[in-house]
């Protein structure tokens, strides 16, 4: 089974619920594989995970046993990784239905590409360029308010369900994630939030438009280790570099302060001198997270 089926089989369904390490890694007993190893005959008998998910282990046992006594063919479940078509087809369906603000059908998409695909690739190659389409759209004229609102909406809601179903261990280090001022669209810093989450990190989210000395304060009372900044708008640009400046001036040189977002690459020559690492894509930030 792929990594991404069976994280899709304990968030939706709670099919098994792994133990964590100290670095937030998945920890399978051999009853959690025993019970895997069923619920996926299950599966290819035919039944969806939904039906059999909630079932006991004796249950599953049976189930499988009768479907024994049946020819069936198991389902055949694809080795390789999804490739950058099917990305750009979610994105391109995922705007269709956001055009014509049909919510149902645009949270179908999304739920696709989120059981589909790695939860990174579906931030990177899914969550990411969607957004920064809708920026450009909206910026243009073609798109209303009411799409990207409706858009923003329930991709928040899907990300937030997300990070809660993220187990992070006690011990694992904090990073503040928020937006700074001028900056009120939240999708990046929830995509940070989630990749930290998932990069063994307990993420602390604030919002959008916080103004620096917030921020600073909330690392200082937390004793958090690193900082997440999403920046998806290009209003009053040199107020978002004085805020990135005087936040790297109130925090100790041990934070380290990550930028990212749509309009990182109009920040980067003003910043880079301060030692702000700037962060183009959520693959890069969770390397550095881990790293």
């Amino acid at each position: 089974m792929k990594p991404h089926v069976l994280r899709s089989w304990e968030r939706r369904y709670e099919a098994v619920c792994p133990r964590r390490n100290e670095s937030n890694r998945r920890l399978y007993s051999a009853c959690d594989i025993r019970r895997l190893q069923l619920l996926r005959l299950a599966v290819q008998s035919g039944h969806s995970i939904s039906q059999v998910a909630a079932l006991k282990d004796d249950e599953l046992v049976v189930l499988t046993r009768q479907q024994d006594t049946f020819d069936f063919v198991s389902t055949v479940v694809d080795s390789g990784d999804p490739s950058e078509d099917d990305t750009r087809q979610i994105v391109s369906d995922a705007l269709k239905h956001i055009r014509k603000i049909d919510q149902m059908s645009f949270e179908k998409v999304l739920e696709k590409g989120a059981v589909n695909l790695p939860r990174s690739k579906f931030l990177s190659s899914v969550t990411q360029p969607l957004f920064e389409q809708i920026g450009e759209l909206w910026a243009s004229g073609n798109l209303k308010i009411i799409n990207e609102r409706m858009a923003t909406i329930v991709t928040h809601s899907m990300l937030s369900d997300m990070l809660k179903s993220v187990s992070i261990a006690d011990t694992a280090p904090q990073l503040v994630v928020a937006a700074p001022v001028g900056q009120w669209h939240e999708t990046g810093a929830f995509a940070a939030a989630l990749c930290a989450a998932e990069s063994g990190w307990r993420p602390l989210y604030f919002g959008p438009n916080l103004p620096a000395e917030e921020i600073a304060a909330a690392v200082k009372k937390t004793k958090s280790k690193a900082i997440a900044l999403s920046i998806s708008l290009r209003i009053d640009i040199m107020l978002v570099i004085r805020e990135i400046q005087k936040l790297r001036n109130y925090c100790a040189d041990r934070v380290k302060i990550y930028v990212g977002g749509h309009r990182v690459f109009d920040l980067k020559p003003q910043i880079k001198p301060t030692g702000v690492r700037c962060i183009e894509s959520v693959v890069e930030l969770k390397a550095e997270l881990e790293r």
